[in-house]
């Protein structure tokens, strides 16, 4: 019984182990207007509905915003500075806004 019981044990550590160690796929990242609204929250900005639309209309094909795909290390930075730059809703400090702050 102690044997099944470790070995139920290994299996479901094992399982477990592989299933949390597999790569995210594109679609499991979340889209520019899910990131725009944590952004504005992050930043104490109430995201209205045409902020979020405008961030929306610069989605591309398959959920690109501004030619990133969503599994690029600056997707979410890109969408900051869309909000930042272009619509004005955040507020950043110049050095936040590079990417090179990223690195």
């Amino acid at each position: 019984m102690i044997k099944k019981i470790a070995g139920f044990a290994l299996a479901v550590t094992l399982l477990t182990s592989t299933a949390m160690a597999a790569p995210k796929t594109v679609n499991s990242y979340k889209a520019a207007p899910a990131l725009a609204v944590e952004i504005l929250i992050e930043h104490g900005e109430n995201p209205t509905g045409n902020v979020i639309k405008e961030v929306a209309n610069q989605l591309g094909p398959q959920g690109t915003f501004m030619g990133l795909k969503k599994d690029d290390p600056h997707y979410k930075h890109e969408v900051m500075h869309y909000l930042h730059h272009t619509l004005e809703a955040i507020e950043m400090e110049h050095v936040d806004c590079e990417y090179t702050a990223m690195n």
